[in-house]
């Protein structure tokens, strides 16, 4: 638990996640964009 709370910070200062007010989180456009660059580099690594 621990962990995940250190990454959910980490996160949320990087600006990947943001808060929605009911205490969950969604992914900023920083975020979208940091998922899609992973997905192309992964699918580049398996070609």
């Amino acid at each position: 638990e621990g962990e995940m709370r250190r990454q959910i910070d980490h996160n949320l200062a990087q600006g990947i996640i943001k808060l929605t007010g009911d205490g969950h989180f969604r992914y900023s456009f920083k975020g979208l964009f940091f998922l899609w660059r992973q997905f192309i580099k992964d699918m580049v690594r398996l070609c």
